[in-house]
């Protein structure tokens, strides 16, 4: 969902406040030194750029640690949502504030405004607000793929008694967007599943996942895997649950799998396999990523198995 290249870009930005100062300091010495070049350079760095880069650093550390999550291994539905909300109120505290608040103005900034007796500039809001918005536009169905973090059991209420309410607001949303035909851009989307039957299962499956709930050695994924594959009854039981659960499953939150992808090509087609078709390249890709560990791979029962293919001459012999 976010790319690596912002994040190097933020990890760029964020410095960028150390670099101004260096700068600075560095153009001090040589106008103390009689260095007209340098004057008339440190005239052209006014103080809103200046503000600017302190401000930025402080923005780009913020999100920063929302990228981070992102290049989790495992992201849940769960902390997906709870991090996505927190990177926004914390944008909208430290650099717009409300009615009744001010905004805290960062850390790198705020000491710089206090350091300068500096005004505000009008950027600070205009952008911090674009960027919120550009994240809620980014994510425009957090609030759907939060709703189905009710299906981890780590998230079960502690509380047996208290299950009876649990999830059913959560249900409910989503029976009414996959329960319900969709019309976006003259295009007509019809609904998938039967939104009663949805309530009427989710009723039972809470109490269902409530054996796993103590179930600390499997993850979302791997829970729902061993479900389906070791209980046969569930699907049949539980037909429209499975179906959204399998929805749950193919939601992309992390790119960590993505850019493994990207990396472990650019291993395997470098300049010297400049010309590897990309039928061959999929191949490598399928055994590198989804094959063994090399440790573990019976290296001699593959060669037995190629050779006895058809007759074929060997260097060993």
């Amino acid at each position: 969902m976010c790319d690596t290249r912002w994040l190097s870009f933020s990890n760029s930005v964020s410095n960028l406040h150390q670099i101004m100062d260096s700068v600075l300091s560095a153009l001090n010495e040589n106008i103390n030194e009689g260095d007209k070049l340098a004057e008339v350079l440190y005239e052209q760095i006014d103080q809103t750029f200046i503000s600017a880069t302190k401000y930025l650093a402080d923005l780009t550390n913020i999100l920063k640690k929302l990228i981070n999550i992102f290049q989790l291994e495992h992201l849940s539905l769960s902390h997906f949502k709870l991090q996505l909300d927190a990177t926004l109120e914390m944008i909208q505290t430290e650099f717009i504030g409300s009615e009744e608040i001010q905004p805290n103005y960062g850390i790198i900034f705020k000491e710089y405004l206090e350091e300068h007796d500096h005004f505000i500039p009008q950027f600070v809001t205009e952008y911090s607000t674009a960027i919120i918005n550009a994240i809620k536009n980014r994510f425009p169905e957090s609030g759907l793929y939060s709703a189905f973090s009710i299906f981890d059991p780590k998230e079960l209420p502690g509380d047996i008694s208290e299950l009876n309410l649990y999830g059913n607001q959560e249900i409910r949303l989503l029976g009414d967007f996959y329960g319900e035909t969709k019309y976006s851009n003259g295009n007509e989307f019809r609904e998938i599943i039967d939104k009663e039957k949805l309530k009427q299962e989710w009723d039972e499956v809470k109490y269902y996942l409530w054996s796993y709930k103590d179930n600390k050695e499997m993850n979302f994924i791997q829970l729902w895997k061993h479900i389906l594959d070791t209980d046969e009854d569930f699907p049949l039981n539980y037909l429209t649950i499975t179906l959204v659960v399998r929805i749950a499953l193919l939601i992309p939150l992390s790119n960590a799998h993505v850019e493994r992808i990207f990396s472990q090509t650019n291993l395997i087609k470098n300049n010297l396999r400049n010309k590897m078709q990309i039928n061959t390249l999929d191949k490598h890709l399928m055994i590198l990523l989804n094959g063994p560990v090399t440790k573990n791979f019976n290296f001699e029962k593959a060669y037995e198995h190629w050779k006895n293919k058809k007759t074929r001459r060997s260097i060993y012999e």
